[in-house]
C-alpha cells in the first residue's frame, strides 16, 4: 500500500511539471521575462531622428531557446505612426540574460505635422508598444512551444526641423592702390605690380603663375544659417568647420559665435587666403572657374526642455559654387 501511494504522487507529481501553464511557471518566477530599457536618440540627419529601443530578455531555462520576432508600434497620441517586425532567430542562451536593440527613424515633416495639433508644445509623447515572441519548442519543460511578452515603453520627440546653409560668398578684394603696394611690397616691379592690381580687381581672367612667389592674404567670407523649424528650446554649439577646396584644407577659419539659441541664426565666416598656399584657389574664384569648394560644420544639440537630451552631433556640409562667390 505504502509502495502504491508513492507511486501514485510520484505520477501526480509528473502530470503536475508536464500541465504548467505560462501564468503557473510566472507565478512561479520560471518564466521569461521581456525588460524595456530606455529610448534614447540615436543620430540625426536632415531628414529625421534615429532612435534606439534597447531591451534584454532573460532566460530561466537550463536549455536556450530563440526570438521568433519582436513586433512594435511606434503610437502618438493612440495614433500608430508606424510598425516594424525584427530580430529574428536571436538565440537567448540557458539560464542567460540576451540584450538586444531595435531602431526606428521618424521624420521631421512626421514630428511638425503631429506638432501642428498640439498649441505650440516643445515635445510630444511617443510610445513604443509591442511584444516578443519567443520559441521554446526546445524547452519540453516549457509545455509551451511559444509565448508572448508584451512591452510599452514611452518617450518623448522635440518639435523641431534643422536647417543649415551657406549664404553671401564673397572674395574681399583690397583697392588698387592697396593691391599694388602688397604686390610692390612682395617684390614685384612697380609697373607690373599696378598692372596685375588692376587685372585682378577688373575681374579679368587671371593666371596661377601670375601670383607665383606673391605673398598676400585675402579675406573669403560667408554667412552660415541656422534654424529650427519648431517649438523646442534646443541649443546649437558649432564646432570643427573646415574649407575644402579638391584635395587641399583650408586653414585659419573662424565663427562669430559658436554657441547658438536662438531658432534662427546668421553666423559670419570668415577665411584667411594666402597666396602662397592657396595661390590656386583664389585664382579659381577671381576667374570662377574649377572645383566648387566645400564648407563642413560639426555642430552638437542639446535640448532644453528635454533634460536627457545633450549633445546630439548633426554634420552638415555644402558645396559654395564659385559662380556665386562675390569678388565685388
Amino acid at each position: 500500500m505504502k509502495m502504491k501511494n508513492r507511486i501514485l504522487i510520484v505520477l501526480a507529481a509528473v502530470l503536475a511539471l508536464t500541465t504548467f501553464s505560462c501564468s503557473t511557471l510566472k507565478e512561479l518566477g520560471y518564466s521569461p521575462e521581456i525588460k524595456m530599457e530606455s529610448v534614447a536618440i540615436k543620430g540625426l540627419d536632415f531628414e529625421g531622428i534615429t532612435f534606439t529601443c534597447d531591451y534584454s530578455i532573460s532566460n530561466p531555462y537550463p536549455l536556450s531557446f530563440s526570438i521568433q520576432k519582436v513586433d512594435a508600434s511606434i503610437n502618438c497620441s493612440d495614433l500608430t505612426y508606424a510598425e516594424l517586425t525584427t530580430d529574428n532567430g536571436i538565440k537567448v542562451e540557458a539560464r542567460g540574460n540576451r540584450k538586444n536593440t531595435f531602431t526606428f527613424k521618424i521624420p521631421y515633416e512626421t514630428i511638425l505635422k503631429i506638432a501642428k495639433e498640439t498649441d505650440g508644445k516643445e515635445s510630444l509623447p511617443f510610445a513604443v508598444k509591442g511584444a516578443a515572441y519567443l520559441d521554446l519548442s526546445a524547452v519540453p519543460l516549457a509545455n509551451l512551444s511559444s509565448l508572448e511578452l508584451p512591452f510599452n515603453v514611452d518617450f518623448e520627440v522635440p518639435v523641431f526641423k534643422p536647417h543649415f546653409s551657406v549664404s553671401n560668398a564673397r572674395l574681399v578684394m583690397p583697392s588698387v592702390s592697396e593691391l599694388t603696394s602688397m604686390l610692390k611690397n612682395s617684390g614685384m616691379a612697380v609697373t607690373k605690380a599696378a598692372s596685375v592690381a588692376a587685372q585682378i580687381i577688373s575681374g579679368k581672367s587671371v593666371t596661377e603663375a601670375l601670383l607665383s612667389g606673391v605673398d598676400l592674404n585675402f579675406k573669403f567670407t560667408f554667412d552660415l544659417n541656422v534654424s529650427n523649424e519648431g517649438n523646442s528650446s534646443w541649443k546649437c554649439n558649432l564646432d570643427n568647420c573646415a574649407i575644402k577646396s579638391g584635395s587641399s584644407d583650408l586653414i585659419d577659419l573662424a565663427l562669430s559665435e559658436k554657441e547658438l539659441t536662438a531658432n534662427s541664426n546668421v553666423v559670419p565666416v570668415t577665411a584667411t587666403l594666402n597666396t602662397l598656399k592657396m595661390g590656386k584657389f583664389i585664382v579659381q574664384m577671381i576667374n570662377k572657374s574649377g572645383e566648387d569648394p566645400e564648407f563642413s560644420v560639426d555642430s552638437k544639440l542639446s535640448f532644453t526642455e528635454l533634460k536627457y537630451i545633450n549633445d546630439i552631433p548633426l554634420s552638415y556640409s555644402a558645396k559654395i559654387p564659385l559662380s556665386k562667390i562675390s569678388t565685388k
